[in-house]
Parts: C-alpha cells; structure tokens; sequence
C-alpha cells in the first residue's frame, strides 16, 4: 500500500482521482491518500472555481494538463469562505472573521492559521450582535498597515511580525526561503525553519517612487523571476 501511495504522488491530479476507478485496492489506496492528507508532487497548474452545478459541497477544477473540468467534493460547505489565491496545492481561504483556513482540494484537508487578532496592529472590533465564537507548514502573508509581513507556523497561537521593511507588493517560497519584494524593488529573503530567522537584503531598491508594480515569479528549472511594470 506505501509504494502505491508513492505512485500515487507522482501523477497529476486528474490521474490520481481516475485510479480510484481501477479496483478496490486502488480505490482504497486514494481514499488513504485523502485521509491522511498526503500531498501530490509538483503539478500541472489547475484552476479552482465555484459553480451552481458543483453545489455547495464542492467545487470545480480546471485540468490544463488534459483540458477539462473535474467537480471536487469538499468536506464542507466553503461557500461563505473568501479565496485569496493558492501556494504549493493549497488553496488560501478565509472566513467572516477574517482568520485564515489553508485547504487542499485534492484531498481535503484544512489547516486552521492563527487568529488575524494576534497580529501586531490589528485590533478586535465586535458589531452589534458581538460574536465570538506539527505540521512543516509555514505561512508569510502581507498585511495591513503599511503592507508589512507576518508569520506563522501550523501549531502556533499567533502571527509573528517581521518588522524589517513596509509596503511589500510580493511574495514566494522556494527551497527554504520566503522571497518578498517591495514597492521600491527591495528583495528581501527570509529562513524562518529555525529557531530564530534568518534576513538578508538580497537586492537592493532600485525605484525612486512606488509607481511601478513589482512581481517576482518561480522559474520552472527552480530559480526566480523579477519584473517591475510601470502603473
């Protein structure tokens, strides 16, 4: 059964959810790959979607690999959840509380980030009705005020601040290190796997305004894109 999980891991998506279709054996194999939340390989990118067809218990999938639509059922009903975006097969969600839930379509499995209170500078404010109701996974997210970063690692009780730079416009992961760029085109890298970070300005500002829109992009053979287009 672990060699076939391992096989599993190496297809793309749509030939993962086909091979449940084989035999009982291997429809068991993918149903043990969901629950225990075991993460296909790099991917042919998809696009994630809602639709009135999917329902509320799932949601579509656009293969680019074999160009077609696939319905995902979800475990629950994610349809008052906001979507922001995804990183590495994961799917960046949040609720009416603004906290953030990681959710991976392929097999289901939700990661509950720190509460958005517990960053610095971000106060709780009830309405009238007053409402309140060890994983290796580490998220960076850019925030207000002044688009500054913060951290947090799956487990943790609260967001952890970088107070290092402002204005950030981008951010990535590769091999290790949190890469974000900021408004004046400052690269600034980051290990956050230790005890204590790791900082370096690994390129230097480069704009004299903030009048450009700045990106960096992984490369497919592993290295990294930087672009600045003019607003």
């Amino acid at each position: 059964m672990d060699m076939l999980l391992e096989i599993l891991r190496l297809l793309e998506c749509p030939d993962v959810m086909r091979c449940a279709a084989v035999c009982t054996a291997w429809r068991a194999a993918y149903r043990d790959l969901r629950r225990r939340g075991i993460a296909a390989s790099r991917q042919t990118p998809c696009l994630i979607y809602r639709s009135a067809a999917a329902g509320l218990n799932a949601i579509g999938m656009y293969s680019l690999s074999d160009q077609r639509p696939y319905t995902i059922p979800i475990p629950d009903p994610i349809s008052e959840q906001h979507w922001f975006g995804s990183s590495n097969g994961w799917l960046i969600t949040a609720d009416c509380r603004s906290d953030i839930i990681l959710l991976n379509p392929i097999t289901g499995r939700r990661i509950a980030l720190p509460p958005a209170t517990t960053m610095q500078h971000v106060t709780l404010v009830l309405n009238e009705e007053g409402f309140l109701t060890n994983d290796d996974c580490i998220a960076m997210l850019i925030h207000q005020p002044y688009d500054q970063l913060s951290f947090a690692k799956v487990g943790g009780n609260s967001w952890n601040w970088l107070a290092v730079d402002y204005t950030f416009v981008d951010c990535i992961y590769h091999d290790g290190w949190f890469y974000a760029v900021t408004s004046m085109g400052v690269i600034h890298a980051f290990n956050l796997h230790g005890p204590s970070v790791v900082h370096k300005t690994i390129f230097p500002r480069i704009q004299d305004n903030n009048m450009h829109q700045e990106y960096i992009v992984q490369a497919p053979w592993g290295g990294a894109f930087f672009g600045s287009t003019e607003q």
